[in-house]
């Protein structure tokens, strides 16, 4: 009998123990039901080994030995469960990890404590039988919660995008699409930004958190000039598929102001309050003078998004000599080339890039594994977010030259399938003839797009 209670004790309180760590609670009844059966047991135990110790001679010491080993093994269980108790209610987490991730960075834990507005944190995240995204949003959701514990003034919410509340959330803040990965809308009064998770554990980056917040609640908005008058497309057509107004509505929904901007022929100067200049495919050539205007700018800190459709060579003369490309490469160190990237394929497809995510297509090409996920590069800030497929529809190459000009570096962002080639007669698909692949021709996967920082005496540019 005093075996059996003993072990019953024992189970008692190893079960009140594993109930309590699992229900993350001590006092309630699902817990101190256990334990106290545990300890009406336990005394019930000792008063039978008290008996026996009184009535049989206590010379070998068994008894005493059975009596210690029990009260060290009670007193042994109730440590544990006191050092529970004051684990949980300190709050405390060890990180145990090498690159430190539970840890938020100095410069992180500055700008949440130097917060004197209000910033709301929306999680749009949907309800998916994924074990590895749901991994990444609970992760996500620790991260913002440490994060609040340095401010008052982070507030998140979580929302299903499926539903009406969040659907009606949705409209109200601009976004048309939330991604299966998740999607984060950090906004604090008119200003927001968006942050797509991506990749098959998406989690809220730290980094893209801190670059967001810090723009929310800066004091002035980035301004963003749409280049006009050489063609350009029309920054307010919203009604061609594909027009440029859809550049400037998804700018504005990211907090940007954008505003058209033409040069002044005479004087060519573009206003140093530009953050960014957009140069969407212009058509007329740009001249010399506007060239070195906008090589000031840059020198000036600028930031230039260049975007241009496959045009044939560069022309010679001196009334009809292109500019821009030759300062592109000569400066950035950034190639574009008279070419269209194309393939093998049915009429009217031959030169549509479809660009996704998917390895399998580049696993036999691959140089470096793990640089790209499928057309996309891994690690640039640009496309390492990217989950979506990018369709192209005429497109040449824009590569990084073999000599990079003095304090440039360039990476490629994006990169065709391997079954096409970049065809560089472009007069006689004018003339309607089909392109045929010839052996000086460069075959895939091929770079559609670039990313060059150049370190001036201001900034990177």
């Amino acid at each position: 009998m005093q075996r059996i209670l003993g072990i019953a004790a024992i189970l008692s309180l190893a079960a009140a123990l594993n109930i309590a760590v699992a229900t993350q609670a001590l006092f309630v009844p699902m817990v101190l039901m256990p334990l106290g059966a545990s300890i009406l047991i336990g005394l019930l135990w000792l008063a039978l080994v008290v008996k026996q110790a009184a009535s049989t001679s206590l010379r070998q010491g068994k008894v005493l030995g059975s009596l210690n080993a029990g009260l060290a093994s009670t007193f042994f269980l109730g440590i544990c469960m006191i050092l529970y108790v004051m684990v949980q209610s300190l709050d405390i987490s060890l990180d145990l990890t090498q690159e430190g991730r539970r840890d938020l960075s100095p410069q992180t834990i500055q700008v949440l404590e130097a917060l004197n507005t209000e910033v709301t944190v929306t999680c749009f995240f949907l309800d998916v039988d994924d074990e590895f995204i749901l991994i990444g949003h609970e992760k996500s959701k620790r991260f913002l919660e440490q994060c609040q514990e340095y401010t008052d003034l982070l507030k998140v919410e979580i929302l299903n995008p499926q539903l009406d509340v969040g659907i009606g959330q949705m409209q109200s803040m601009g976004i048309s699409h939330a991604s299966p990965q998740g999607t984060i809308i950090i906004h604090a009064g008119a200003r927001k930004r968006v942050i797509t998770l991506g990749g098959g554990s998406p989690r809220l980056e730290e980094r893209d958190f801190t670059n967001a917040l810090i723009n929310v609640v800066r004091a002035s908005q980035p301004k963003v000039a749409y280049l006009q008058g050489h063609g350009e497309e029309d920054i307010t057509d919203n009604k061609t598929p594909g027009g440029a107004g859809g550049i400037a509505t998804v700018l504005q929904t990211e907090s940007y102001v954008v505003e058209p901007y033409t040069m002044d022929l005479n004087s060519p100067e573009i206003p140093r309050d530009y953050d960014i200049l957009i140069i969407n495919n212009y058509i007329e050539l740009m001249s010399t003078r506007e060239i070195e205007a906008l090589d000031t700018w840059m020198e000036q800190g600028g930031r230039l998004l260049v975007m241009m459709e496959p045009r044939l060579p560069l022309q010679s003369g001196l009334t009809n000599m292109e500019n821009f490309r030759p300062w592109l490469l000569r400066n950035f160190g950034i190639d574009v080339a008279s070419n269209l990237i194309t393939r093998d394929a049915d009429p009217g497809r031959e030169y549509s890039l479809n660009m996704n995510y998917d390895n399998t297509p580049f696993t036999a090409t691959d140089e470096q594994p793990g640089q790209y996920r499928g057309a996309f590069e891994a690690q640039h800030p640009i496309t390492r977010g990217f989950n979506q497929t990018l369709l192209f529809n005429g497109v040449c190459t824009v590569t990084p030259a073999e000599e990079m000009p003095k304090g440039v570096v360039a990476t490629i962002l994006l990169r065709s399938l391997p079954e096409f080639w970049a065809e560089t007669d472009l007069l006689a698909l004018q003339q309607g003839e089909k392109a045929t692949r010839s052996s000086e021709e460069t075959e895939g996967p091929l770079p559609v797009a670039v990313a060059a920082a150049k370190q001036t005496a201001t900034t990177i540019e």
